[in-house]
């Protein structure tokens, strides 16, 4: 990974069709979003590639996807900044979204809601890990997407899933181990010049699923951590800086692999009269912030982050949801998802847009002061809950955070 400047990216869908944005695909859309991510030197967009787009059967990648996909890939290179595509997607908002193909009769014993063709289901889905026709479409995808982009200059680098351990669980480290090595011998072998990633949830730094066999560590170039709210009982509440930058470094000292904050950002608040009383009783645990409470919690995680090391951060996400969304899911009931933009709507931007702007891209030091990290590894892995909270405290005194 290149070292020779901090980065800042945005974690990308338009806002007038969130998620939904490959089915409702409008270049001049993107074309306008790009420019103004340029204008405000953002240097790279994370975008999610839906599955159920881009792999509406088994054995089938859709062309239109692919060729919208090549699109945005053109626009990026056009206003001079790049892309990260995400495959599988896969775990997002709150729900598994998949394709028709992937999903199970029956009910689900627990875990997260299903999505697929506008329908929200209890159903149980395949299971990548162990399900081999299923690795043999992922495959599929990865060999059809890489070869649609081989060689475009605009590409990143590929993230091979979002929270896969949210999507699914899998039985054993061993089958873990086995689609690493699948995913990245196909990714390689069409384009083996661009790092990999993966990006992981505070949950996987508790059960350890893929760092504790170094399982995501010994395939990717570099390992992508997403925090956002609300952060757990233990750690102080946003919009204090000190967690998402705390959860990076433990990636990074676990996994001994260059680590992304690659997802971060607060919920704002929206203008009042904005939400209705079924809105605000949905929104629960989840506070909306001020701008001021945003402009100063992107500038503490991204001063702490350069200080310490990281090589950069994508922020969540580039622009509020169009009112038109709010009666789809997942925003008709995750209220405060409607409100993460840097830009509104309208594309016009809010306080946070200008810290990311004008901060600095000088890089610092490599390696970060480890002296506030009092236990070995092994110490760690034997109770990586326990051994989080307390060392989150001791990065607060040390730091001062």
């Amino acid at each position: 990974m290149e070292r020779d400047r901090f980065f800042i990216g945005i974690n990308y869908w338009p806002g007038n069709t969130g998620l939904y944005w490959w089915q409702m695909f409008a270049s001049a859309q993107v074309k306008r979003d790009f420019s103004i991510l340029t204008e405000y030197r953002l240097d790279v967009a994370r975008i999610f590639l839906m599955w159920e787009d881009f792999q509406p059967e088994m054995g089938t990648v859709s062309v239109r996807a692919l060729h919208h996909l090549v699109q945005v890939a053109d626009i990026a290179h056009d206003c001079g900044f790049r892309i990260l595509p995400t495959f599988f997607c896969g775990h997002m908002l709150g729900i598994n979204w998949v394709p028709e193909w992937l999903v199970q009769p029956g009910k689900s014993k627990g875990g997260f809601p299903v999505g697929t063709d506008g329908k929200i289901l209890s159903s149980p889905i395949r299971n990548m890990f162990t399900d081999r026709e299923v690795r043999k479409a992922q495959k599929l995808l990865i060999h059809e997407t890489t070869n649609a982009l081989r060689g475009h200059p605009a590409i990143w680098g590929w993230d091979l899933g979002n929270q896969i351990t949210s999507f699914a669980v899998p039985p054993s480290r061993e089958q873990i181990r086995v689609w690493f090595e699948e995913m990245l011998n196909e990714l390689k072998r069409w384009d083996a010049h661009l790092p990999v990633t993966t990006t992981l949830h505070q949950r996987d730094l508790e059960s350890l699923w893929l760092l504790d066999s170094q399982e995501a560590p010994r395939y990717c170039d570099f390992l992508s951590i997403e925090v956002l709210p609300p952060y757990p009982g233990w750690a102080d509440a946003p919009p204090d800086p000190a967690f998402p930058v705390f959860l990076s470094l433990m990636t990074k000292w676990i996994s001994n692999k260059d680590v992304i904050l690659g997802s971060f950002g607060l919920p704002g608040q929206p203008p009042a009269g904005i939400l209705n009383e079924a809105d605000l009783a949905k929104l629960d645990r989840f506070r909306l912030f001020s701008e001021g409470d945003a402009e100063t919690h992107f500038h503490g995680v991204l001063s702490r982050l350069r200080q310490n090391g990281t090589l950069g951060a994508l922020a969540w996400c580039f622009a509020d949801l169009d009112s038109s969304l709010w009666d789809r899911p997942p925003f008709n009931e995750r209220i405060h998802e409607r409100f993460y933009g840097l830009f509104r709507v309208n594309g016009s931007p809010k306080g946070a847009a200008k810290i990311l702007s004008e901060f600095d891209r000088q890089p610092m030091p490599d390696a970060p002061d480890w002296a506030w990290i009092d236990m070995d590894r092994k110490e760690f892995f034997e109770n990586p809950s326990s051994g989080l909270r307390h060392l989150y405290g001791r990065f607060k005194d040390w730091f001062g955070a």
